[in-house]
């Protein structure tokens, strides 16, 4: 008997979750939104800082209800005891901690929208706050349009930070314009990444 046979492979729980929040070149989720669809929002806890007001606003408006926190502020100031970017006293569930600054920079120190090398202890501390706990977690780092001659310095930022906090770092990328790149670094604690982790697209190491 001869035959034509179609189906739809498997969706994972990440393109589920940029369809539900209706993504767009216009409209992109942030990752609080994303673990919201995949997680759901009783089982999220934690902060999230926003220095715009009108966003902030959107934000406050969205978890309302919710044990997730937006704070109408710098992440600088939220990495300090009792700032909502610090893990919680007696942590019991796995977390997550991302930043997604502009880019990064080795030289400055300025309260904007990028990272600097001398955030260092900034982010330290606050990776190592949830690190201490016990749990299992990662704490991600996303920067964009770095270039190459950046791009060095980064990886030893993050390599400097996996010491210090006691992570395993993993490190991949995506081509930006102009042959910069987007860079992601994953600091992993008490858990390892299984094999087939890795996002289609995205480039595994540095």
């Amino acid at each position: 008997m001869d035959g034509a046979l179609c189906g739809t492979a498997p969706e994972s729980s990440i393109v589920k979750a940029y369809r539900e929040t209706k993504a767009s070149r216009k409209n992109y989720p942030n990752t609080g939104e994303l673990l919201r669809q995949v997680i759901g929002q009783e089982k999220l806890s934690g902060g999230i800082t926003e220095i715009d007001p009108l966003k902030h606003a959107q934000l406050k408006d969205a978890w309302s209800g919710s044990c997730v926190r937006p704070i109408n502020s710098s992440w600088r100031n939220q990495v300090r005891p009792g700032g909502v970017l610090m893990a919680p006293v007696r942590l019991s569930a796995p977390w997550l901690f991302t930043m997604d600054p502009m880019t990064y920079c080795e030289s400055g120190d300025h309260n904007d929208d990028k990272l600097y090398r001398a955030d260092f202890s900034r982010v330290s501390a606050a990776v190592s706050s949830f690190v201490e706990s016990g749990q299992p977690g990662v704490a991600a780092l996303f920067v964009y349009a770095v270039k190459p001659e950046v791009r060095p310095q980064f990886w030893a930022f993050v390599d400097d930070l996996a010491k210090e906090t006691k992570t395993t770092p993993v490190s991949c990328w995506l081509l930006h314009q102009g042959g910069n790149r987007n860079l992601a670094a994953l600091l992993c604690s008490s858990f390892v990444l299984p094999p087939d982790w890795l996002p289609h697209g995205l480039k595994v190491g540095r």
